[in-house]
């Protein structure tokens, strides 16, 4: 039975790509393809990642995109595997601000299959780089290397593509590493250095890796971009002092010791309030209920349209941006600090990674060392009890936001190493 059922996938597989292997062998583009034409850049975005709706990392690639379609580029994005968390929010194929999008990989399953849908997908890859090639100026846009993007970046790289790296992690500084993170992100890595033509990173210590990585090829610095910085929201009257959270709820975010501090600081006033956006794990939630009795003064808002999220930041006291101080941390660079201090509302941060290099205590934020739930707490009070300097802190972090974290600039920095290479 089981062979029988194998059969069957591998003969529907075969008869639905029987197109994709004739045009792969022959050379031929499919039909309504743009080929061979004069272009500005031509830019393929290729990945696992989560597109056209996603959290921080789509949006700067959303960023990039929609600033190469508007200097006349032609911008497109492949999507190698589609089993990203949060894969649901997003259909196989389509167009989204004029940015075509597909996943060839839907079918790539970890079962009997894997070896076979894995070909087909490498296979349809190698397909739609060669078909979307234009004459000049082809550059593929990668996140890193993954055992999933290996092969297409060798095969772009061959027909004549240009390959630019933008990093903005670095998951060797995971001391708990397991084969698949090994296989799938960290031994791939290795080959960059033989694919890369560009870099663009998102932080001074990615800077400093790659630079020492791979010489003779341009290296640039181009940190994380405020969406929201021109978006301009009266905050909603309210009666409370509301303290905000967005992101992920992963390890290195320090959110026991953001619970810890905000217990305290509920103590210290009855007007306190969390409001936590996006989708909080039991785990957060039962940490909650065990250090604050209840879910009384907590407000858990699950996933937000891009309308109510910005206007939920605008509606916040005091933004908070906590990190553990590890490795895995430090290399990268949170992206919801840029959209904090976008509202100009007052940021109390963890000192990790680059903020001092970009922000400075009690002037642009409130910056507490990593894992103090008590330092956290008396920054707290501190905007609490003082509005004229809460109002400062917030118009300077505006200030450094529009100065650093623009995303007019940063994605013309990125655009202009497309061009470079």
């Amino acid at each position: 039975m089981l062979a029988t059922s194998f059969c069957s996938f591998v003969l529907s597989l075969l008869s639905n790509s029987s197109e994709l292997f004739f045009d792969l062998l022959m050379g031929l583009s499919p039909v309504g393809e743009i080929y061979n034409m004069k272009n500005e850049i031509n830019a393929i975005f290729i990945g696992t990642f989560l597109y056209p709706n996603g959290f921080a990392a789509t949006k700067r690639k959303q960023q990039f995109l929609d600033y190469i379609v508007a200097k006349g580029g032609t911008a497109r994005v492949i999507l190698t595997l589609k089993r990203a968390r949060g894969h649901e929010l997003n259909p196989e194929k389509g167009v989204s601000k004029k940015i075509p999008f597909e996943a060839l990989g839907v079918n790539v399953k970890p079962n009997i299959t894997l070896p076979f849908t894995f070909v087909v997908m490498t296979l349809r890859a190698f397909r739609r780089l060669w078909s979307v090639k234009m004459t000049d100026n082809n550059v593929i846009v990668a996140f890193g290397i993954n055992i999933d993007t290996l092969l297409p970046l060798f095969w772009g790289k061959l027909i004549g593509y240009k390959i630019v790296f933008d990093i903005v992690e670095d998951f060797s500084t995971i001391q708990k590493i397991n084969l698949k993170l090994f296989f799938g992100r960290t031994f791939p890595k290795i080959f960059s250095k033989f694919l890369a033509s560009g870099i663009s990173v998102i932080s001074t210590y990615l800077y400093e890796k790659q630079e020492n990585y791979i010489d003779r090829i341009p290296v640039e610095l181009i940190p994380i971009s405020a969406e929201n910085l021109f978006i301009h929201l009266k905050a909603t009257p309210k009666k409370q002092f509301h303290l905000l959270y967005s992101g992920t709820y992963g390890d290195k975010e320090g959110l026991p010791t953001l619970i810890e501090a905000f217990a305290e600081f509920s103590q210290y006033t009855d007007s306190a309030r969390l409001i936590m956006t996006g989708n909080c794990p039991e785990t957060i939630v039962d940490l909650l209920k065990k250090k604050l009795g209840s879910l009384s003064r907590v407000k858990l808002t699950g996933r937000l349209d891009d309308e109510s999220y910005y206007q939920t930041l605008a509606d916040a006291d005091v933004m908070l941006m906590t990190r553990t101080n590890s490795a895995f941390s430090n290399a990268g660079f949170p992206y919801k600090l840029g959209e904090y201090l976008a509202t100009k509302n007052p940021v109390v941060c963890t000192d990790t990674s680059d903020i001092s290099l970009y922000l400075k205590h009690m002037e642009s934020a409130m910056i507490v060392p990593p894992d103090d739930a008590k330092a956290i707490y008396h920054a707290i009070c501190q905007l609490y009890d003082n509005s004229d300097l809460s109002t400062k802190i917030g118009e300077n972090g505006w200030e450094v936001c529009r100065t650093y974290f623009n995303p007019n600039v940063n994605s013309r920095k990125f655009y202009d190493l497309l061009v470079s290479v």
